[in-house]
């Protein structure tokens, strides 16, 4: 399915850069030479391709890296060997990061993963393209929030922890109930609408009781 070999020749180079992978912020000089410009642009190319099981090199080294630097702080995403090769643990480990984002779970690392990596690696709670939620919506999102909050009641290992609720993709009463419920316990504003603040919370709170558990 996916063109291994493709270059991301649409993505500029500043944009690039901002996203925090070492790649050069800006153009070769006019003055440079061809091998230094070569080289560039390979460094370019390699942290910005799709990287997909099988894979190996530097810039696989380079995400695994990635990973471990978030795995401390993001509870799911478990640290992997930064060994260049993308193996079956790196997928996982991706897969957990991309649950974490509300990316597509497919495990593998294209620009949406890597931007929502960017996010998390410079101090964001959760990454920008998470959805604000409330009453009445519906989809994946919902369905991944309502999970996040069923972790919570793992987690506690009380069976029942904020309590639990259908994992049925709407945003309903009970949703918005134990949003609240969670909101009021890590003291913020108990409006019931999931925004950076509630996801930060949730975070906050499913390390503590995974410590006390």
């Amino acid at each position: 399915m996916f063109n291994r070999t493709r270059i991301m020749t649409a993505v500029a180079v500043p944009a690039v850069a901002a996203l925090g992978f070492g790649v050069l912020a800006t153009a070769p000089a006019a003055s440079a030479t061809p091998a230094a410009t070569a080289t560039a642009q390979i460094s370019t190319a390699a942290s910005t391709r799709l990287l997909v099981v099988g894979d190996r090199g530097s810039d696989v080294r380079t995400w695994q890296q990635d990973i471990d630097r978030v795995a401390g702080k993001i509870p799911g995403v478990p640290h992997v060997a930064t060994d260049g090769v993308y193996g079956p643990r790196t997928a996982a480990a991706t897969r957990a990061f991309q649950r974490y984002a509300h990316l597509s779970q497919d495990g593998v690392v294209g620009s949406n993963t890597r931007r929502a990596m960017s996010s998390a690696l410079h101090g964001s709670p959760t990454p920008a393209s998470q959805p604000i939620l409330r009453r009445g919506d519906h989809g994946q999102a919902v369905r991944v929030w309502q999970t996040d909050l069923d972790n919570l009641s793992t987690a506690a290992g009380r069976g029942g922890g904020l309590g639990t609720v259908v994992v049925d993709g709407s945003f309903g009463p009970k949703t918005e109930a134990l949003t609240i419920a969670l909101q009021k316990t890590e003291h913020i504003a108990p409006d019931g609408i999931v925004g950076p603040n509630t996801r930060a919370a949730y975070l906050t709170l499913l390390a503590s009781e995974k410590r006390n558990g």
